[in-house]
């Protein structure tokens, strides 16, 4: 457990030392210290970075990084279906619960922002699957680790580096769901889209509606008795459908890199 660990380390440092250096800027500069472009090349920056230095750890096996040979297509659609189910459901129930968006001013400034944009839809989810689904899940799956318990905390560790607390128990349910997917896949290529679509949405919804993305709520629209309601059929629809993904792909799993054996050799 320890170079999954160093991987999450190293990804929060270098997303700390980003915000520090954006600060010291702002103070001896005249340049805002959280202008979105500035905010945005951190955050790409920072992300490469740490991919660069987990790959050089040896927690990625670049051979199947973005496979398409190993993915059952025909079954990848219910899986499509269920994380994106998932996805909504998920989104209802943190609206429901009121939880505390600390980060919406950045997130609306980045999102009208071409470098914020490329950041949050298309480097920030990359680099988050290879180093979260990749190097710490995948690397727990290659060691033996359990694989119930290398999906949870590959999960967890997902949803709290978020540290926002409307995305911590998001993040966490589709590090779950995402998860799952991997260890049945072999490939971050499936779940890469999946996370593409997420953020690409969130940043189209932010843009389409302007200053009233931050008040607009789907109970406005439905009620929340509906809400509820639409939540919970979204979850027992997203559950069904993943489970029935797992079903048929009962056989597809990542061989625990210790039960490898050496070849033998002719007598």
């Amino acid at each position: 457990m320890l170079k999954p660990i160093l991987a999450i380390l190293i990804f929060l440092l270098l997303q700390a030392a980003g915000g520090i250096i954006l600060g010291c800027l702002g103070q001896f500069t005249s340049i805002p210290p959280f202008h979105p472009t500035l905010l945005a090349l951190t955050v790409i920056i920072s992300g490469l970075i740490s991919v660069l230095i987990i790959y050089w750890m040896g927690m990625i096996d670049g051979r199947h990084l973005f496979s398409t040979q190993l993915i059952r297509w025909r079954h990848a659609p219910i899986a499509l279906a269920g994380a994106l189910t998932g996805i909504f459901a998920t989104d209802m129930f943190t609206e429901l619960f009121q939880l505390p968006d600390h980060l919406a001013d950045q997130f609306r400034d980045m999102a009208q922002n071409p470098w914020g944009i490329l950041g949050i839809a298309l480097v920030g989810p990359v680099v988050e699957e290879i180093v979260f689904r990749e190097a710490v899940l995948g690397y727990m799956l290659r060691q033996g680790i359990r694989p119930l318990t290398a999906i949870l905390c590959s999960s967890l560790a997902f949803g709290l580096v978020h540290g926002n607390p409307v995305q911590i128990p998001f993040a966490t349910i589709i590090g779950c769901i995402f998860a799952i997917i991997y260890y049945k896949t072999h490939s971050i290529l499936l779940t890469t889209i999946l996370h593409i679509i997420n953020n690409t949405a969130a940043v189209v919804q932010m843009n389409i509606l302007g200053d009233q993305a931050e008040t607009f709520r789907y109970a406005d629209l439905f009620g929340t008795t509906l809400l509820w309601i639409f939540a919970i059929l979204l979850t027992a629809v997203s559950f069904c459908l993943m489970r029935h993904f797992c079903c048929l792909n009962a056989s597809d799993q990542i061989t625990p890199i210790t039960s490898c054996t050496p070849p033998t050799e002719n007598a």
